[in-house]
């Protein structure tokens, strides 16, 4: 899905090269549903250059489990309260 030359691997490849950074999901969009909130339905083909657009917002960009289907952008993933962590104190992205 990601080797060189795919869609998805140009998409990354601009992304790197304008050194943004973007949070990709690779899954049927039923098993995260009840993760996701917010964002907005695109609903389109995979095209580098549109993912590298979605790419400069915040938030996750959903694509469909092959990576050929955009389906949603800009959508904050919230996790699942009943699941424990550590509380370190080093548990967090930013901690």
């Amino acid at each position: 899905m990601v080797a060189p030359g795919t869609l998805v691997r140009q998409a990354i490849d601009n992304v790197v090269r304008a050194r943004t950074g973007a949070l990709f999901v690779f899954a049927d969009e039923a098993d995260v549903q009840p993760m996701i909130s917010g964002g907005i339905d695109i609903d389109v083909e995979l095209s580098p250059m549109i993912l590298y657009e979605l790419a400069k917002m915040d938030g996750a960009i959903l694509l469909d489990r092959t990576g050929s289907h955009i389906i949603h952008a800009n959508v904050q993933l919230m996790p699942d309260a009943s699941i424990e962590f550590a509380r370190d104190g080093h548990s967090t992205p930013h901690g």
